[in-house]
């Protein structure tokens, strides 16, 4: 049993008399100021696995049945000349688990003028989902041999704007409408546990494309361009940097500096030999 609440207001503020008072805004058909809230709940039955009920699943199978389980396990034992289909068990059961909610949030503006000319609605909308189904596989130890419970552990927003023009006229018999509509929307994950261990929090940083992140953004390397012959090598800064560092120790022995030379010659060799890109 849940508690599902929503609600929702509006203002249609050129009704008002006060506003049709007004002789410079008599070119208004419509100006409406509205908002909602709610919240819904709703148990994604095709996901759930029916997770708080522990259990077995009969005939047990791998994933590989189709090619008679080739260089896997098959799911069962030789019991004299017969192959008998064993049992798997079912994840762990999570009694505490239910529906997941999300919380729905909009502002808008409706607008109309000069009997239908030009009019806009705007909209600004936002939904966080929080207590999302998901194992904690990132956590759960392999020495247990069973697979994590479901639990309601991740949330994620999204939010975004529409803006839709508006125009509508008619000349003679003939009436005519025309819509445009412009969309921007953003998704972010706030929760998710799946992935990991991390290393580090460096590792975490550049793996973990879920927690605290938006999606459809795509981390990479941006090239610098590629060397094509001697001189774009020994021009290219980091070299310079490198050769005037060498320079400037006057402590070091020669034979120091010689191996330094004979390994900078050698890194040289081989990015030419190796075609190397430096972003």
């Amino acid at each position: 049993m849940g508690i599902f609440p929503s609600a929702s207001l509006g203002w249609r503020i050129s009704e008002e008399p006060f506003f049709k008072s007004i002789e410079a805004l008599s070119f208004v058909n419509q100006l409406k100021f509205r908002g909602s809230y709610g919240v819904l709940g709703d148990d994604l039955s095709s996901s759930w696995d029916f997770g708080w009920v522990p259990g077995y699943v009969y005939p047990a199978m791998s994933g590989n049945a189709e090619n008679g389980y080739n260089n896997q396990y098959a799911p069962g034992y030789i019991f004299g000349d017969k192959y008998i289909t064993g049992v798997s068990r079912k994840a762990i059961a999570n009694e505490s688990i239910t529906w997941y909610k999300a919380k729905t949030f909009n502002v808008g503006l409706d607008f109309e003028g000069w009997n239908g000319l030009f009019g806009f609605t705007l909209d600004y909308f936002e939904r966080t989902r929080s207590g999302l189904f998901q194992r904690r596989t990132s956590e759960f130890p392999t020495v247990i041999g069973a697979t994590a419970p479901m639990e309601n552990a991740n949330s994620d927003r999204h939010m975004g704007l529409e803006l839709e023009l508006k125009h509508r006229n008619k000349i003679n018999d003939f009436s005519y409408n025309v819509r445009a509509i412009a969309t921007v929307t953003r998704n972010k994950y706030l929760t998710a546990v799946q992935n990991g261990p991390y290393k580090n929090s460096y590792d975490r940083w550049r793996n973990d494309n879920f927690n605290n992140r938006y999606q459809g953004i795509q981390f990479g390397y941006e090239s610098a361009g590629r060397f094509e012959n001697w001189e774009d090598i020994w021009t290219y800064r980091f070299i310079r940097n490198v050769m005037y560092y060498l320079e400037t120790i006057n402590t070091w022995t020669g034979m120091e500096m010689a191996k330094l030379t004979v390994r900078m010659n050698i890194l040289l060799h081989s990015t030419r030999l190796r075609g190397l890109t430096i972003a």
